[in-house]
């Protein structure tokens, strides 16, 4: 009976080795289940870390044109504020040569004519004419100084606006 209780032990044994190989085999299903959809979480991973490396270099590349840009506006903007002030400049240039015109050069030449409207008149005296030549000639050498400054201006000024335009 000997033989009998170890063949019932080992068919015993036999079983609970089925029963094991039986359940590692369960397990090694559930780890190879387990195993791909890890590989499939780690591909999903690195294409989402592939689609993420790709976004931040369009990101860096649109930073890069913007600051660019804005470098590029921030010039146009000096050049605009340049140009804003040399034309106030140039302005104020034209009203003082228009002041200069309509004063220091329109003064003499009414003065001028109204000794020529009274030269023209009959009645005056040979000490008159005399005298008209003289104010006629402080006249002209008057006006020759406004015109000669009214160049030096307008020269003066042309200098400066070539100067402000280099």
């Amino acid at each position: 009976m000997d033989i009998t209780n170890k063949e019932a032990e080992l068919m015993l044994q036999k079983k609970e080795l089925a029963l094991i190989n039986k359940k590692k085999d369960k397990y090694t299903a559930e780890l190879m289940i387990f195993y791909k959809e890890l590989a499939f979480q780690n591909e999903e991973k690195e294409k989402c870390t592939s689609n993420l490396i790709t976004a931040y270099k369009e990101l860096a590349c649109e930073k890069e044109e913007k600051e660019k840009r804005a470098a590029e506006l921030i010039a146009a903007t000096e050049e605009i504020e340049k140009a804003v002030q040399q034309q106030k400049e140039y302005i104020e240039g034209l009203e003082k040569m228009m002041f200069m015109t309509s004063h220091k050069l329109r003064s003499p030449i009414a003065n001028i004519l109204g000794v020529i409207n009274h030269l023209e008149d009959i009645t005056i005296s040979d000490e008159e004419v005399e005298e008209m030549k003289g104010f006629l000639k402080q006249l002209a050498l008057s006006l020759d100084h406004s015109t000669r400054e009214m160049t030096t201006f307008i020269y003066n000024e042309k200098s400066r606006f070539e100067e402000n335009e280099k």
